[in-house]
C-alpha cells in the first residue's frame, strides 16, 4: 500500500516541483501532493449518500488529533485519498491541501467503501475541512464538515536564537492577530516578579514572493511573527520564559534555557548539527513535500538532548545547515516544520543557514543558481521566520561566538567571488577572530567543498561542479585564517574528509599548512542520492550514503570531539563515526600573551558589571517594594484618624445640632423645587396650547391637500381613459391590416402550390420545391450582412479575451488543454493510431474520443499552431502548455472555422428560412451569430461546436429548399465532426424518408431512398478511410472511443430530468448501467417518435425545424451521458425557427439556455462574458427588429402562436421567469450555501432550467400539431 500512496500522490504532484533525481525502490522516496487543482465534482457520485464525520467539530491547541469516518462510496479506489483543507473553501479556488492521508490505507476501505483514521492537525490559525477525494482523475467524492478552531491566537513555532551579544537570547512565535505581542522571564519557575519584554512583529503578503507555487496554489497566510529579545542575562543560569498576547491573555505554556557560557572561559559546550531535514508526519499522513525520517531525527534530538551525557553537560546550540524546512513553496509547511522541531527549538537556541531550497528561483536578480528550489519563496519566509543577525536584507551571513569556537555562516546561493559583498565580510570576519577567546573556528556552509557525488552529468548545477567553485573562490582564503572545520549539507548523506587541502590531506603533526575537515551532515530526513564514485576518493575519512541522523559535538579549550548518530530503526542512537580534533592551547596563565590575558580579564569583568547592574536593578525593587509599604502605613493612619472623627460626631450634642441644621436646609429645598415646579407647569401649559394650534393648522392643510389629489386622480383617469380607448383602435386597424396581409399570402401560396403541381405532372420529384441560392443570396443587401458578421466577430473576440477551461488547473487542465492535445497528437501520429492507447498516445490523458473529422481538424489547426510556435504541439513535452502566443492562435482557429463554415450556414438558413423578406432575412441572420451560449461555449470555455452546428446548419437549409443528396453531405459530415450531431438524425430521417416516399411510383421510392443511402455510404466511407484501411481492425478503435459508455448517466449539473430528478429518485442505486442505458434510450425515443410520425407522413419545411427542436430536445432531457453544453442542440433549430418569427421569444430563449450552465460558467470564470453576450444578444436582436419594422410590412408566422399569441400574457411570462433567473443568479453569486448542502444553488438552478425547457418542449409539439394540421388541410384540394 505504500507504493500505491506513492503512485496516488504522484498523479498529481506540480510539474515544477518534480526535479528531484528517481530514487531506488529501497530508498524512501518524497511525496509530491495533488496542489493547485481546481477539483470537479462527480456526476456519478453526486446522488450517493457518501458522509464524512469527525469525532469533534472544533480544534483547541496546534496538535489536536482528529478521528475521520467516511463511508458510502459506492466504487472505492485505490487512488481515494483524505484531504485537509485550510481555509476550508481553499479546494473550491484552487488551493493546495495541507496535508493527505490514503483512504485504502484504512482497512476494508475498497470492499465496504468505508473507513477512518486519525489525523494530527497544526494550528494555521484558520478553520479546516477534511474532504473525500479521488486522486487520479481529479475528483472530489464528499465534502466534511467545517473544523472549527477555536484557538487561533494560539502562540506557536516557539523557537529560541542567538544574537552576537553572548548574554541575549531572542524568541520568536507566531499568532493570527497581532495583538500586544510580549516574553515574560525570570531566574525561578514560579517567580511573579517576571521582567516582561514587548515584541516586534512583522510578516508577509503573497505578493512579496517571487512566484508560484507560493504566491498562488501554496500559499497559506503566516499569521503575524512576533521576535522579543531577553538581555542582560546570567551566563549559565537557567531561565524560565512564556510568550503571549498580554491583552488578551493568551499565554504559551512555560519553557527554559540555559544561558550559554562566558566566550572565552575554559568550558565545554555540546552541540546538536543537521541539514536538509524537511517535515515528517506520524499519523501516516503526508504533506506537499514529505520526508517520513525528520520526525524520527526530531525525536531522537528531543530524546538525546533531555539525556545525561557523560560529561553531565545539557547541549547548549543547535546548527542547521540550510535546507530546513523543504517547504517549497507550501506555506503550510513552515508551521508543520516549526511544529516538529518546538520541543527542541524552544529549549536550545536554534541557528540556521540558509539553503537552495529557501531561497534559489529565477526570478531572483542575485540568485547564482536560478532553478525553481525554492518554489517561488525567494528567501522571503525564511529570514521572516530565522531572524539570524544577518549583514543586512537578502544578505543571509554573520557570525557569532560560542564558548571556545568561533562560528562563520556564509550562503552558497549568493556570490561569494572575489570582490562580492560576501567575500568583503568573510575576509574582515576571519581576520578579525581571536584564537586566544576561540581557539576554535568552524565554517557553515550549505554547499560542500569536498564531496564524494558522481553527477557529472547534471551540468552547473551539479555538487562537483559547485564544490570547484567553492575551493577556487574560498579555500585559500579559509586555510590562511587557519578554519577548523567546514559544515555543509545539500548532499542528501553523511561524509567526513581527512584535514584536506588542494585535494590532498595535509598532516597536522607537521609545520607546514594545517588542511581543513570537511562535514556533511545532509541526512537528516530528505531522501538519499547514493551516487558516490565507483571509487571513493582518498580525503573521505567515513561515509554513509544511506544513513539517515545528525551529529553532535563537544568543544572545549584544547578537543572538539565529532559523534555522528544513526536514527533509522532499531539501530537509533547508535554512533556510527566518531574522531576528535585536538589543538595546541597552552595554560593561559603561563604562555598567553598580555592582549590574550587582557581580553580574558575584560570578558570576566564585563560578567561582572552585567551581575552588578542586576543587582543594583533588584536593590532599587527592594526600595521601591519599602516605599510603598510606608504608602500603605500611611493609608492605614489616615482611615484610624477619620474612624475617630466619625466616633466622635456620634454624641448627642453633635447630633442635635446637625439635625437642627438638616431642617432648616430641607426647608429651604422644599421651597426651592415648589417654585422651580410652579414654572415648569405653566411652561408645559403654553407649550401644549402652541402644539394644538399647530395641529390644527395642519389638519386643514392636510384637507386641502387631499382634495388637490381627489381632483388630480380624476383627470388622470380621464386621460388614461382616452388613450386606452386610442390605443385599443390602432391595435383593431393594425389587427384587420394583419389579417387581410395573411389572408392574401395565403391565397398566394394556395395558387403557386397549384401551379407547382401542375407543371410537375411528369416528373419523378413531384412537387419538390425550386430554390436558387444565388438569386436569395442576390437579393440580400451586402453592407448590413457584412456590419451584421463584423459585430458578430468582435463579440467572440472580445469573449475570446476572458479565462477558458482549465486555465492553470494541472494536472489535467481542462477543454483548452483537451483540444490542444488532439492537435499535438494528430500533427506527431499516422491516423491509425489517433484513437489507440500506447507509449506515444495515453487515451488516459484526454484521448481522441471525437468522429475522424474533429481529427481531421485538429490536424488542420495543429499544423497552424506548428508553423509559429512549434512548442506548443510538441509530442508528450508540451503538455499543459499555455504561453500567451500559443492562446492566442488557438483562440484564431475557433475565428477561422466561425468564419468559413458557420457564417456561410448562417445566411443559407437566413436566406431559406428567413422568407422572401430581406428585413426578416436579416433578423435571422442575427439571431444565429449572437447566440450567447455558442459564443461563450466556443470562444470562452474553448470548443470547435461552430463547424458540427453549421455543417448542421447547411444540411437543414439544403433539405428545405429540396437538395436532398447536399443535405445528405453535410449532414453526415456533421455526424463525423461530433457524435452529438445524433441529436439531430431522427428529424433529418423522417424528413427526408418522408420526402421519398412522396414520390408517385415504387421505382421513384425506392430510387430515391438508394441514391441517399448511396451518398450517405460513400461519404463514410471517404472520411473513414484511413482506419477501415488499416490492419487490426483500426476502426473498432474509433467506435470504442467515440460511443463510450462509462462516464455515468450525466455530467455536473445538466437540466434535464435525470439530473433533477435524481434529487427524490437516486437512479443510479436502483438501477444497473445497463438498465439505465435502456431506459434512457426508451425514453428519448418515445418523445421522439411521434415528431417523427408527423413529418414521415406529412414532411414540410416548417415542420422539419420543428421536428429537429423536439428531436434535440427530448436527446438533451432524456438520453444518456448528457453534458450542460448539449444544450446548444436544441438552442439551433430554435433560433432557426423563431429568430425571424418571434424575436421576444428567441432572446427568452438564448437566457434561460445561457443560464441553464451558469455553474460551468462560474467554474470557467466567465459570469462577466456571459452578462455582456445575453446583453449583446437582445441588443443585436432588438436592434434588427427595428430596422425589420421600418423597411418591412407586419407579418404573421404561419400557424400562429397558440399559447402565445396574447402579447401582455407572453411578456408576463418571460418578466417572471426573468425575475427567477435574477434572484437565483445574485443568490449563486453574493451568498454563501449552508454548510449540510454545498451545492443548494446549484441544484436550484438546474431545477429552475429544467421547468422552461420542458415546457418549451411541450409547446414545440403544439405548434408540430398545428403545423401537421395545416400540412393536411393544404393538401386537400
Amino acid at each position: 500500500m505504500h507504493h500505491v500512496r506513492c503512485v496516488i500522490l504522484a498523479l498529481a504532484a506540480v510539474s515544477t516541483l518534480s526535479a528531484a533525481v528517481a530514487m531506488p525502490h529501497n530508498v524512501l522516496e518524497t511525496f509530491a501532493a495533488p496542489t493547485g487543482l481546481r477539483w470537479s465534482q462527480a456526476a456519478f457520485l453526486k446522488d450517493s449518500g457518501i458522509e464524512v464525520t469527525y469525532n469533534t467539530s472544533e480544534l483547541h491547541h496546534s496538535g489536536d488529533w482528529v478521528k475521520v469516518a467516511w463511508k458510502g462510496v459506492l466504487e472505492p479506489q485505490a487512488s481515494d485519498m483524505l484531504a485537509v483543507f485550510c481555509p476550508p473553501d481553499a479546494y473550491e479556488i484552487g488551493g493546495a491541501a495541507v496535508k493527505y492521508a490514503n483512504a485504502s490505507d484504512s482497512p476494508g476501505y475498497l470492499e465496504s467503501g468505508a473507513g477512518s483514521t486519525a489525523l494530527r492537525l497544526v494550528n494555521l490559525r484558520c478553520d479546516m475541512r477534511i474532504v473525500l477525494l479521488r486522486a487520479d482523475t481529479s475528483t472530489v467524492i464528499a465534502v466534511g464538515p467545517v473544523l472549527h478552531n477555536l484557538n487561533p491566537n494560539e502562540p506557536t513555532g516557539v523557537h529560541l536564537m542567538r544574537t552576537q551579544e553572548p548574554t541575549e537570547m531572542l524568541v520568536q512565535f507566531t499568532t493570527r492577530d497581532k495583538g500586544q505581542p510580549v516574553v515574560q522571564y525570570s531566574y525561578a519557575a514560579d517567580d511573579a516578579q517576571r521582567t516582561q519584554v514587548p515584541a516586534t512583529t512583522t510578516t508577509y503578503k503573497a505578493s512579496d514572493l517571487c512566484g508560484p507555487p507560493a504566491s498562488t496554489f501554496g500559499w497559506v497566510d503566516p499569521g503575524h511573527l512576533h521576535t522579543a529579545a531577553m538581555t542582560a542575562l546570567q551566563p549559565g543560569r537557567q531561565v524560565f520564559y512564556r510568550v503571549g498576547d498580554a491583552a488578551s491573555g493568551i499565554f504559551s505554556p512555560a519553557f527554559s534555557f540555559h544561558v550559554p557560557p562566558v566566550v572565552g572561559s575554559d568550558t565545554t559546550v555540546r552541540m546538536l548539527v543537521l541539514a536538509d531535514q524537511g517535515v515528517g508526519e506520524v499519523d501516516g499522513s503526508a504533506q506537499a513535500m514529505e520526508y517520513f525520517p525528520a520526525a524520527g531525527v526530531a525525536q531522537l534530538m528531543v530524546k538525546d538532548s533531555r539525556g545525561a551525557s557523560s560529561s553531565g553537560l545539557d547541549f547548549s546550540l543547535v546548527l542547521h545547515v540550510g535546507d530546513i524546512a523543504y517547504a517549497r513553496g507550501f506555506g503550510a509547511l513552515w508551521d508543520a516544520f516549526l511544529f516538529q522541531q518546538q520541543e527542541l527549538s524552544s529549549r536550545v537556541p536554534y541557528m540556521v543557514a540558509i539553503g537552495n531550497h529557501e531561497r534559489d528561483h529565477p526570478n531572483q536578480p542575485s540568485c547564482i543558481h536560478p532553478t525553481m528550489d525554492s518554489g517561488g519563496e525567494c528567501g522571503v519566509p525564511f529570514e521572516h521566520r530565522w531572524p539570524m543577525p544577518f549583514a543586512g536584507p537578502d544578505q543571509p551571513w554573520f557570525s557569532f561566538d560560542h564558548g571556545p569556537v568561533h562560528f562563520t555562516v556564509m550562503s552558497t546561493e549568493h556570490s561569494y567571488e572575489h570582490g562580492s559583498p560576501q567575500h568583503a565580510f568573510l575576509t574582515a570576519d576571519l581576520a578579525s577572530v581571536h584564537r586566544g577567546r576561540t581557539p576554535w573556528l568552524v565554517l557553515l556552509a550549505h554547499r560542500p567543498f569536498y564531496i564524494d557525488a558522481d553527477d557529472a552529468a547534471y551540468g552547473p548545477e551539479a555538487k562537483q561542479s559547485t564544490a570547484k567553485q567553492l575551493q577556487m573562490a574560498l579555500e585559500d582564503l579559509l586555510a590562511k585564517h587557519g578554519v577548523d572545520l567546514c559544515l555543509a549539507g545539500h548532499h542528501h548523506s553523511y561524509q567526513r574528509t581527512c584535514p584536506v587541502y588542494k585535494n590532498t590531506c595535509q598532516d597536522q603533526s607537521s609545520s607546514g599548512r594545517r588542511g581543513i575537515v570537511h562535514l556533511c551532515v545532509g541526512n537528516a530526513g530528505a531522501q538519499f542520492y547514493n551516487n558516490g564514485f565507483p571509487e571513493t576518493p582518498n580525503w573521505i575519512m567515513h561515509e554513509a550514503q544511506l544513513t539517515h541522523g545528525y551529529a553532535r559535538f563537544e568543544a572545549n579549550r584544547t578537543h572538539f570531539r565529532i559523534e555522528a548518530l544513526d536514527s533509522q530503526g532499531d539501530s537509533a542512537g547508535r554512533v556510527f563515526d566518531e574522531v576528535t580534533l585536538t589543538r595546541f592551547a597552552p595554560n593561559l596563565n603561563l604562555f598567553t600573551d598580555a592582549k590574550d590575558v587582557a581580553a580574558m580579564a575584560r570578558a570576566e569583568m564585563e560578567v561582572k558589571a552585567r551581575a552588578l547592574r542586576e543587582e543594583e536593578r533588584r536593590k532599587k525593587l527592594a526600595e521601591l517594594e519599602e516605599q510603598l509599604i510606608e504608602a500603605e502605613t500611611t493609608a492605614r493612619v489616615q482611615a484610624w484618624v477619620e474612624s475617630k472623627v466619625t466616633d466622635a460626631l456620634g454624641s448627642d450634642v453633635v447630633q442635635r445640632s446637625l439635625q437642627q441644621r438638616l431642617e432648616q436646609e430641607r426647608k429651604l429645598l422644599e421651597q426651592q423645587v415648589h417654585e422651580e415646579l410652579n414654572r415648569e407647569r405653566q411652561l408645559a401649559e403654553e407649550a401644549e396650547r402652541g402644539r394644538r394650534e399647530a395641529i390644527d393648522q395642519q389638519k386643514l392643510e392636510l384637507r386641502k391637500l387631499e382634495e388637490e389629489r381627489q381632483q388630480m386622480e380624476q383627470a388622470v383617469k380621464a386621460k388614461q381613459q382616452q388613450e386606452e380607448e386610442h390605443e385599443a383602435q390602432r391595435r383593431f386597424a393594425e389587427l384587420a391590416a394583419k389579417m387581410r396581409e395573411a389572408d392574401e399570402w395565403r391565397r398566394r401560396e394556395q395558387q403557386q402550390e397549384k401551379e407547382r403541381r401542375e407543371k410537375g405532372k411528369n416528373r419523378v420529384d413531384a412537387g419538390r420545391p425550386k430554390f436558387s441560392f444565388k438569386l436569395g443570396y442576390s437579393q440580400m443587401k451586402l453592407r448590413p450582412v457584412v456590419g451584421v458578421a463584423l459585430a458578430a466577430a468582435l463579440v467572440r473576440w472580445a469573449v475570446s479575451l476572458h479565462d477558458y477551461s482549465g486555465l492553470a488547473t494541472p494536472p489535467r487542465f481542462g477543454d483548452y488543454e483537451a483540444q490542444r492535445h488532439w492537435m499535438e497528437i494528430t500533427v506527431s501520429l499516422p491516423p491509425s493510431e489517433w484513437y489507440r492507447n500506447s507509449s506515444r498516445n495515453d487515451l488516459g490523458y484526454w484521448g481522441l474520443d471525437y468522429p475522424p473529422l474533429s481529427g481531421y481538424q485538429s490536424w488542420l489547426c495543429g499544423k497552424f499552431v506548428q508553423r509559429f510556435e512549434p512548442k506548443a504541439v510538441e509530442l508528450r513535452a508540451s503538455r499543459g502548455y499555455e504561453s500567451p502566443f500559443s492562446k492566442f492562435l488557438l483562440r484564431q482557429t475557433v475565428l477561422a472555422a466561425d468564419a468559413l463554415v458557420a457564417l456561410p450556414a448562417a445566411l443559407a438558413a437566413a436566406v431559406v428560412f428567413g422568407g422572401g423578406s430581406n428585413g426578416r432575412r436579416l433578423q435571422l441572420l442575427v439571431a444565429l451569430l449572437f447566440s450567447p451560449a455558442t459564443v461563450l461555449i466556443d470562444h470562452g470555455h474553448f470548443q470547435y461546436n461552430c463547424i458540427g452546428l453549421g455543417l448542421a446548419m447547411g444540411a437543414a437549409a439544403a433539405a428545405a429548399v429540396g437538395h436532398d443528396v447536399l443535405c445528405s453531405v453535410l449532414f453526415s459530415l456533421s455526424l463525423n465532426h461530433k457524435q452529438m450531431g445524433l441529436y439531430y438524425a431522427p428529424a433529418f430521417f423522417a424528413y427526408l424518408f418522408g420526402r421519398c416516399l412522396q414520390q408517385r411510383t415504387p421505382g421513384g421510392k425506392v430510387c430515391a431512398v438508394a441514391r441517399l443511402g448511396v451518398v450517405v455510404a460513400l461519404t463514410f466511407g471517404l472520411v473513414w478511410a484511413p482506419w477501415l484501411r488499416a490492419p487490426g481492425a483500426a476502426w473498432l478503435d474509433v467506435l470504442r472511443r467515440v460511443f463510450p459508455t462509462q462516464r455515468g448517466l450525466y455530467e455536473d449539473y445538466v437540466a434535464n430530468w435525470w439530473c433533477t430528478s435524481s434529487r427524490l429518485i437516486k437512479w443510479t442505486r436502483l438501477l444497473s448501467q445497463a438498465r439505465l442505458l435502456q431506459l434512457c434510450s426508451t425514453a428519448t425515443l418515445a418523445t421522439a417518435a411521434p415528431a417523427m410520425a408527423m413529418q414521415l407522413l406529412r414532411p414540410s419545411p416548417r415542420g422539419f425545424l420543428l421536428c429537429l427542436a423536439a428531436s434535440a430536445t427530448a436527446f438533451f432531457l432524456f438520453s444518456y451521458q448528457v453534458h450542460e453544453k448539449s444544450i446548444l442542440l436544441p438552442l439551433l433549430p430554435l433560433s432557426m425557427l423563431f429568430g425571424a418569427e418571434d424575436p421576444q421569444l428567441l432572446c427568452w430563449i438564448n437566457v434561460i439556455a445561457t443560464f441553464s450552465m451558469a455553474p460551468l460558467l462560474q467554474k470557467d470564470r466567465l459570469g462577466l462574458a456571459a452578462i455582456g453576450t445575453v446583453a449583446a444578444c437582445i441588443a443585436a436582436v432588438q436592434i434588427a427588429q427595428i430596422a425589420t419594422a421600418k423597411t418591412d410590412a407586419p407579418r404573421q408566422h404561419r400557424g400562429g402562436t397558440p399559447l402565445l399569441s396574447g402579447r401582455r400574457i407572453q411578456q408576463r411570462l418571460i418578466q417572471l421567469s426573468f425575475l427567477g433567473c435574477v434572484v437565483l443568479l445574485v443568490a449563486f453569486v453574493m451568498l454563501p450555501p449552508p454548510q449540510h448542502l454545498p451545492f443548494l444553488y446549484d441544484a436550484l438552478i438546474v431545477t429552475w432550467s429544467f421547468l422552461h425547457i420542458a415546457a418549451l418542449f411541450a409547446y414545440v409539439y403544439i405548434l408540430m400539431l398545428q403545423e401537421f394540421h395545416n400540412a393536411g388541410k393544404a393538401k386537400q384540394p
